[in-house]
């Protein structure tokens, strides 16, 4: 898995940029001074509703089947989020802003 580079200069974004990334609209470029923006790439959408299906079932079947308590499927679904949000920056693209006419 690849960090996010500028569409411009194709300089590689750090992992607490792309994790802060999440949160802003825009992105300035530290080396070339453009602005980009980021989005969340398709490959993470996938990951994304997956979990969300995974935890979904885990939350049916420990509930239902298993009769794990609720201590143990918190923790598992805790476990699992964590864990893409952890991979989250990952899936972050950087596009060039087009011009507004």
């Amino acid at each position: 898995m690849n960090l996010a580079k500028c569409p411009y200069c194709s300089k590689k974004i750090t992992y607490p940029e792309a994790w802060h990334l999440k949160k802003k609209l825009k992105f300035l470029c530290s080396e070339c001074k453009k602005n980009s923006i980021p989005t969340l790439g398709v490959s993470g959408k996938i990951i994304g509703g997956t979990i969300a299906i995974i935890s979904s079932l885990l939350s049916v079947l420990s509930f239902f089947v298993l009769r794990a308590g609720v201590f143990v499927l918190a923790l598992m679904l805790f476990l699992i989020f964590v864990l893409f949000f952890l991979v989250f920056p990952f899936f972050i693209e950087l596009t060039k802003t087009e011009k507004l006419n």
